[in-house]
C-alpha cells in the first residue's frame, strides 16, 4: 500500500511539473499542448506510447495525436522519433537528442527577432514612395517602417551570431559568455534593405497603407493567446507623428468607441501610453511611449522572469517534494538528476538573456529612431 501511494505521489509530482512547464512556456509564446507532450517525453526519458503521454499530459487522444504528429514531422524544431518495440505492435515515441539541445531551442525560438513576420513591409514601403514625399506624415510612417526593418534585421543577425556561443556555454559551463557584434551596414539599415521602386495602387492613401500595415502585423503575429486589439491600437499610435484622439484611432483601426476606449484604458494602465490635453481643448490625446528597443526590453524581461521562475520553482518546490516521495529509489534519483539538469540549463539561459539584452541595447545606439516633431 505504501509503495502504491508513493508511486502515485511521484506520478503526481511529474504531472505537476509538466503542467508548470506548460504554463511558463505558454507565457513565452509556445504552443501549450505541444509543450505538455514534449515534456512528458523529456521527463520520462524512455519510449512512451500515446496512451502514456495522454496520462502524463492530461490531454485528449486527439490533441496528443496532433502534437505527436507535429513533433515527429521531419521539419520539427523539437525532434521526436517514433518506433516499435519487439513483441509490441503499438507505436512508441522518444526524444533522440540531449536535454540541453531542446532547452537551447526553446531559448532560440523565444528569442526570435520578432513575434511577427516582416516580408509584407517592403511592398508597403513601395506604396509609400508613390505618395507625396513632402508630407511630414508620409515621411514619418516611412521612417518608422524602415526603422522597424533595421531593428529586426540587426536582431536577426545578432541572434544568429550568438547561437554558436550559447552552444559552447552549454557544452562547457566554464566557457566565457561572449557575443560577437554584427557588422552594421549603414546604407542597408537606413533604407531597410530595399531597392526603391514605386508600386502604385489605385486610390491609395496613407490611411489605407496604415490599415494594411496593421492587418499585416496582426496576421503575421505569433499566436500568444492575447487579444489583438491592444496591438492594433498601439501600432496605430506608433504610426502617427502626433498624439491622436480616440476618434482618430477609431478611424484607423475601424474599432468601435467602446473597444478603443477600453483598450486605451488598459494600455495607459500598463504605462505604455501617454495621455495629454491641449489648452482650450477638452479632448484627450494619446501617444505610444515605447519603441522597438523598449519592446525588446519588455520581451527580455518576460523571458528572464519566466526562466527564473523555472529555476526558483524547481529548487523551492519540486526537489523538496521529491525528497518526501516514497517510491522506487532509482526512479527518484533519475527524476532528481532530470530536475537538476533543468535548473542548470535554465540558469544558463537567465544569465545569457541578461547579457544578450545588455549587449543588444549597447549596440542599438548605431540605429536611431527619427525624433517626433
Amino acid at each position: 500500500m505504501t509503495s502504491e501511494t508513493g508511486s502515485r505521489s511521484l506520478r503526481q509530482l511529474k504531472v505537476d511539473f509538466i503542467a508548470f512547464m506548460e504554463q511558463v512556456h505558454r507565457a513565452l509564446g509556445f504552443d501549450a499542448n505541444l509543450i505538455s507532450v514534449l515534456f512528458s517525453l523529456l521527463m520520462e526519458e524512455r519510449y512512451l506510447t500515446q496512451e502514456e503521454v495522454m496520462d502524463l499530459s492530461g490531454l485528449s487522444r486527439a490533441s496528443v495525436s496532433e502534437n505527436l504528429a507535429k513533433l515527429t514531422d521531419p521539419a520539427s524544431k523539437f525532434p521526436v522519433l517514433v518506433t516499435r518495440l519487439p513483441g509490441d505492435r503499438r507505436k512508441h515515441y522518444y526524444c533522440p537528442l540531449e536535454f540541453d539541445e531542446y532547452i537551447r531551442t526553446f531559448f532560440v525560438e523565444a528569442s526570435a527577432a520578432t513575434d511577427f513576420g516582416t516580408t509584407f513591409i517592403p511592398p508597403i514601403l513601395e506604396r509609400l514612395e508613390t505618395l507625396d514625399p513632402d508630407d511630414p506624415a508620409v515621411d514619418y510612417v516611412t521612417s518608422f517602417l524602415r526603422y522597424l526593418l533595421s531593428v529586426t534585421e540587426f536582431y536577426d543577425e545578432f541572434i544568429a551570431k550568438s547561437e554558436k556561443n550559447l552552444k559552447l556555454v552549454f557544452e562547457n559551463i566554464d566557457h566565457k559568455l561572449d557575443l560577437p557584434k554584427p557588422e552594421i551596414v549603414s546604407d542597408k539599415r537606413s533604407s531597410g534593405g530595399l531597392v526603391a521602386r514605386s508600386r502604385k495602387v489605385e486610390g491609395d492613401s496613407l490611411l489605407k497603407i496604415k490599415r494594411d500595415f496593421i492587418v499585416g502585423m496582426l496576421e503575421s503575429s505569433t499566436p500568444t493567446g492575447r487579444r489583438k486589439e491592444p496591438v492594433a491600437v498601439f501600432l496605430t499610435m506608433g504610426l502617427s507623428r502626433e498624439p491622436m484622439t480616440q476618434v482618430e484611432i477609431m478611424e484607423v483601426t475601424r474599432y468601435g468607441r467602446s473597444t478603443v476606449s477600453e483598450t486605451l484604458t488598459r494600455l495607459t494602465g500598463l504605462g505604455v501610453v501617454n495621455v495629454e490635453k491641449k489648452p482650450g481643448d477638452r479632448k484627450k490625446y494619446y501617444s505610444a511611449l515605447i519603441g522597438a528597443q523598449d519592446y525588446g526590453l519588455q520581451k527580455s524581461q518576460m523571458q528572464k522572469g519566466g526562466y527564473s521562475q523555472i529555476v526558483d520553482m524547481i529548487g523551492r518546490r519540486f526537489l523538496p517534494r521529491l525528497r518526501e516521495v516514497e517510491g522506487d529509489t532509482e526512479e527518484k534519483e533519475r527524476v532528481k538528476v532530470f530536475l537538476e539538469a533543468n535548473i542548470r540549463a535554465y540558469q544558463l539561459i537567465v544569465d545569457y538573456v541578461t547579457l544578450l539584452f545588455e549587449t543588444f541595447q549597447e549596440w542599438m545606439t548605431d540605429i536611431h529612431w527619427p525624433p517626433r516633431k
